[in-house]
């Protein structure tokens, strides 16, 4: 399915991009992990303790170095192009609470009830990518990642979008995904999961989301890096062209921060 929606003109979408630019280079954004400091150092960034400003030129090479569109490969046989016009539908992840189809009882997500709402997933031929749908609650709290991962490839075929606690919890679900398609070299030619990940705030990139995208650019993982949901006009009413800079300033150090050895890898800003 091919479909556009243009909220802004070009001129519109040019001074926001140039509005984020300025606050990368001029204000920065905090980096909470030394190793992504160090490689955006390396790059060009100026560095001061965890506050790191990015100039505007690193922003573009990183950004021009990026490959135009990414795919995700299901063992469904089915294959999705990320970029472009096209458009996908897909679950969410990490809901707390399922509700029983069957007894109507609301309860915590367990690992059972992820498994049973991904089969229904995987049965419906109007969505073409999954995610967890449920928080899994019923393992413990550090690695309930790989048990969800666990349910996901148990119970679909379809293209995956996995989140992860950290890096070790990403580099885990690699591992998995990669003996699930047969071995690491087959998983890269056709990725079957692409990473979501998120800033703690605007500006405030954690050392867990900068591990888990440092390590997904080596592994050439396409990610989804979003700005923070919360603050979206949930605190007060919030217009479009005030809050995309904000957005697109908190996302971009996903393109230029996580890799220091080649171009950029694939990656995307989600909006809500």
């Amino acid at each position: 399915m091919g479909v556009m929606l243009h909220v802004l003109d070009q001129q519109a979408a040019e001074a926001i991009r140039l509005t984020a630019l300025e606050i990368l280079e001029r204000t920065g954004t905090r980096v909470e992990d030394a190793r992504a400091r160090g490689l955006m150092a390396d790059h060009g960034a100026w560095v001061d303790g965890a506050r790191v400003r990015i100039p505007s030129g690193m922003v573009t090479r990183a950004l021009a170095s990026a490959p135009p569109c990414a795919r995700l490969v299901g063992r469904n046989g089915v294959t999705l192009t990320l970029g472009g016009d096209h458009v996908y539908f897909g679950t969410g992840s990490d809901c707390p609470q399922f509700l029983d189809p069957y007894t109507g009882e609301r309860r915590p997500y367990s690992a059972a009830d992820v498994a049973a709402s991904l089969r229904v997933v995987d049965a419906l031929p109007q969505l073409d990518f999954v995610m967890s749908m449920g928080l899994v609650q019923d393992v413990p709290p550090q690695t309930y990642d790989r048990h969800q991962f666990l349910a996901m490839v148990a119970n679909t075929r379809k293209p995956m979008v996995v989140t992860a606690v950290d890096g070790r919890g990403l580099e885990d679900l690699h591992r998995m995904a990669a003996c699930v398609v047969g071995g690491e070299a087959a998983l890269r030619r056709d990725p079957l999961i692409a990473l979501y990940a998120e800033p703690s705030s605007p500006l405030v990139h954690s050392r867990d989301a900068l591990q888990k995208l440092m390590y997904a650019a080596e592994h050439a993982i396409p990610t989804v890096y979003p700005p923070p949901v919360p603050w979206r006009g949930a605190r007060r009413p919030s217009r479009l062209p005030a809050r995309w800079p904000r957005g697109w300033r908190s996302a971009s150090p996903a393109s230029p921060s996580p890799n220091s050895s080649g171009p950029a890898r694939p990656s995307s800003s989600a909006g809500w």
